[in-house]
């Protein structure tokens, strides 16, 4: 008999050890789901973060490639009004044809003054500006880092 309730004992001692093991297991491994998830979120924020950063400076530089654009066609339409005043001046025959204005939505359309058309001013200033910008975001990160 005292065997038996010994035997007994001893199995609900290792029953309860093995419950309290499992039971130690189960919150490490929350503990550790929850530490992951809290990276997770911070990873997550981080990004958005970083995003939103990008996106306000893309939202700004598209602002100011907008308004870079319409200075440059103001400044295009007064050359070309210039080159037409000039062209006036000194008598162009069938002078009609070109006193049509640049359209404001600026098409690819070609309005000639000398050799250079309107648009691919407008372009090579689009494109340098897009290079000038690159860089210079280029060496902003290094300089940060």
């Amino acid at each position: 008999r005292c065997e038996k309730e010994e035997r007994l004992r001893r199995q609900r001692e290792e029953r309860e050890e093995r419950e309290a093991e499992e039971l130690e297991r189960e919150e490490r491994e929350e503990r550790k789901r929850e530490e992951r998830e809290k990276e997770s979120r911070e990873t997550r924020a981080a990004y958005e973060a970083v995003q939103y950063q990008i996106e306000q400076e893309y939202e700004s530089q598209r602002i100011f490639q907008n308004e870079q654009t319409e200075r440059e066609k103001h400044e295009a339409n007064q050359a070309w009004q210039e080159s037409l005043n000039k062209r006036r001046s000194t008598k162009i025959p069938k002078g009609n044809f070109f006193l049509k204005p640049v359209r404001e939505s600026f098409q690819p359309t070609t309005v000639e003054y000398g050799h250079i058309d309107k648009h691919s001013i407008i372009k090579t200033g689009k494109n340098l500006r897009t290079i000038a910008a690159i860089v210079l975001r280029i060496l902003i990160k290094a300089l940060i880092k």
